[in-house]
């Protein structure tokens, strides 16, 4: 006889009343196409946890292969790149006083030829020659490749020269067009 709570009178041997309907693992009123479903369910999510765990390995690795050239990347070489712009010192030193913005624009990580007159040549901390080029309207200042015992007979204050850089930046608490990795064009 059925109670209305849902279990029968009979007791198991702990003395707990034992439903009249069993709950059992499989249930067999269901029919072969929602078993088949249930599965593929499951293996579908399998493989989606698999596959997102592959692309995550994918991206990581993608990223320290890039990681890795960018860090290894060759060293731009001045010397052998021929020059964007070819110019007067006093040239070009006037488009920056003129404006500063637009001619920062047009030069930014450039290669630059320039031509003028050599007014001072310096050692900096590390070795390397510094070159003032201009006169007292302006300078450029070019930090040499080469260093300043290599270059100290090659040329002389007031002489005419031509430089072969890459610019940098204009100073305009100093008043100077800033160039780097210069090379001496013969």
């Amino acid at each position: 006889m059925e109670r209305q709570d849902g279990h029968s009178g009979e007791r198991n041997f702990f003395s707990i009343p034992v439903r009249a309907e069993k709950i059992s693992r499989w249930n067999f009123k269901t029919t072969p196409f929602q078993t088949f479903h249930r599965t593929a369910h499951k293996f579908k999510e399998f493989c989606m946890k698999r596959f997102a765990v592959f692309l995550g390995v994918l991206i990581v690795l993608a990223s320290l292969v890039y990681g890795w050239r960018l860090y290894n990347k060759p060293h731009r070489n001045i010397a052998k790149e021929k020059a964007d712009f070819i110019v007067e010192a006093a040239g070009f030193y006037q488009e920056f006083e003129q404006d500063q913005d637009l001619a920062h624009d047009r030069y930014d990580n450039r290669v630059i030829e320039i031509n003028g007159t050599l007014q001072k040549i310096s050692r900096t901390a590390d070795g390397k020659a510094m070159l003032l080029l201009g006169d007292s309207g302006g300078y450029i200042n070019c930090e040499m490749h080469e260093d300043y015992d290599a270059l100290q007979g090659k040329v002389k204050d007031g002489q005419p020269v031509s430089l072969k850089g890459l610019y940098i930046g204009y100073d305009d608490l100093l008043g100077e067009v800033q160039l780097k990795e210069c090379q001496l064009i013969e």
